[in-house]
Parts: C-alpha cells; structure tokens; sequence
C-alpha cells in the first residue's frame, strides 16, 4: 500500500510541475502559398551610420561570449503561413515539398539557357570589382550576359565546381539562385 501512495504522490507533483501548455501552433486560416515580396516597404529602413572602434571587438570578443548566457524568449518563426511552411516569395519556390524532384531536375538546377562556352566571341563589357574572386563581365554571340569567375591556378573547377554544386543543391531545396555554369576557354 505505501508503495502505490508514494507513486500517485510523486505523480501528482510531477504533474503540478509542469509548465502550462503552449498556445496553437497552427491558426486556424487557410495557408498562404504565395507572398507579395515585390513592393516597396512603406518606411525606408533607417541608414547605419559609420562603425566605432569599439564596435569590431564587440562583435568579434564580446558578442561570442555574452550571447550563449542570454536567455531568449520562444518564439514562432516569422516567415511561415498557419501551417509552419514558407510561402513562395522572390528569393523562395517551393519544390522538394510540393512533388519529387528527378535527379536530372536537380543536376540542370535554374539553367534556362546553355551557357556561354558554344557562343563564341564573347565581348568584355567590364570588370568584377567586389568581392574575393576576380571576374568581367562578358556578352555572347546571342546577347546574354554572364559573369564569368576564374578558377586558381593548379585547381581548375576547385572553386567553379564547388559553386555549382552548391547552387543546384540550394536550387532543390527551394532558394532562388542564379544561374550557375562551368565553361572552359
């Protein structure tokens, strides 16, 4: 008999103990499927204004180690319709959770056209100026425009092949990407 009573008690705690339910997760609302990301936002966001001294070491020593103590609410992730998923956007198709992709889907990714490499001469318009990697910009014989990346010496499609393999990858899980290639000249 003590043994059962201690049991029921302990439940009893243990029930009384735990936190409240949390709300809904899903409204009751039909899903969007598509978001209107193309307007203008009615406020312009405020400009940032040039960064301290201090602000390098906040971010690279303080930062690292004030953010793991804090203790951040719960929250529902922005961006979703009522039932969890992201509605297709500018920058979002959904692909992998509407039907199954082919892996020849997959490995021509967003390419539309055929790359530059059978489209010969090509016209330098200009040069890459941001970034790590150098680059121009060039025009082939049907008009279109690409910016063509080289690869390091020693390593050819080191680099190229790693951005087109990421870009198809992204592309099947649903992120809009731009049209990647690997030409040889």
């Amino acid at each position: 008999m003590k043994l059962r009573f201690v049991s029921v008690a302990l439940s009893a705690v243990a029930c009384s103990a735990s936190p409240p339910l949390p709300p809904a997760r899903f409204v009751n609302a039909n899903p969007v499927r598509v978001v209107d990301d193309r307007r203008n936002v009615a406020i312009p966001p405020k400009s940032i204004g040039p960064e301290t001294d201090l602000s390098e070491f906040n971010s690279a020593v303080v930062r690292p180690i004030v953010r793991p103590l804090e203790l951040k609410p719960h929250r529902r992730a922005l961006g979703v319709n009522s039932i969890d998923e992201v509605p297709d956007s500018t920058w979002f198709t959904n692909r992998i959770g509407v039907r199954e992709l082919t892996p020849d889907e997959v490995r021509q990714g967003p390419a539309t056209i055929e790359g530059p490499e059978a489209y010969v001469p090509w016209t330098v318009v200009g040069s890459k100026r941001e970034g790590v990697s150098q680059g121009v910009f060039i025009v082939d014989s049907r008009g279109e425009r690409y910016l063509i990346k080289f690869d390091k010496k020693g390593v050819p499609e080191l680099e190229s092949g790693g951005h087109v393999i990421t870009n198809r990858l992204l592309w099947a899980a649903g992120y809009n990407v731009p049209e990647d290639s690997v030409a040889y000249i």
